[in-house]
């Protein structure tokens, strides 16, 4: 079947009549002829977003979020699908303890035991630096010997010095005298007999 093409006399010549007129002439269902449609639906596109429009209200969202993070299924994931995270986190640092500047946890446990030694230290303990001070100002100690509180002069290591190499102890002078005194006879003018000393009186 052959295609029919509609024309009219415009007094002169003959038009096409549907090329020219079918818009305005053509009517839809509702009687809007397709021109008025084609107008309102226009019309209600040039109100509509665009998807430029879109893309730039999605980037907003997105922001510099890395590739793993940029949709709220990966965020839901990072979150541990966990509807409550922001209570976990924070009745999880209610667990932590404040952090000080120099100071750390240690990796031993202060145990009972040791609780119990540290208790039973006396309140007096010296520091390990007290207690060199105070061995650093000590001599070794001799059994039998001290310190005197006399003080061994510049003028006594003279005197001392000065002493003779071959003197008598005192032990040594009292057992001389001793000697002499029994030895001794009485002052007189005649030769004494086993005596081994003599005051002869002249």
């Amino acid at each position: 079947m052959a295609d029919i093409q509609i024309k009219y006399h415009n007094g002169q010549e003959w038009e096409s009549l549907f090329p020219k007129t079918k818009a305005r002439i053509t009517e839809l269902n509702d009687g809007r002829t397709v021109e008025v449609a084609i107008t309102e639906l226009l019309t209600n596109l040039s109100s509509k977003v665009t998807m430029a429009e879109v893309d730039a209200e999605i980037e907003k969202i997105i922001g510099s979020a890395p590739e793993a993070l940029d949709t709220l299924q990966e965020l839901a994931d990072a979150l541990g699908q966990d509807p409550n995270f922001a209570t976990s986190v924070t009745n999880a640092i209610s667990e932590k303890v404040d952090k000080v500047s120099g100071k750390g946890l240690s990796t031993n446990d202060f145990t009972n035991a040791l609780q119990t030694k540290l208790n039973n230290l006396p309140a007096d303990v010296y520091a390990k630096t007290e207690v060199d001070t105070k061995v650093n100002n000590k001599v070794d100690k001799v059994t039998g010997k001290g310190l005197s509180t006399n003080d061994f002069t510049n003028a006594l290591q003279t005197k001392l010095t000065n002493l003779p190499a071959d003197v008598y102890t005192k032990t040594e002078v009292d057992t001389r005298i001793n000697n002499l005194q029994e030895n001794a006879i009485p002052v007189s003018v005649e030769e004494p007999t086993g005596a081994s000393v003599w005051f002869q009186t002249l």
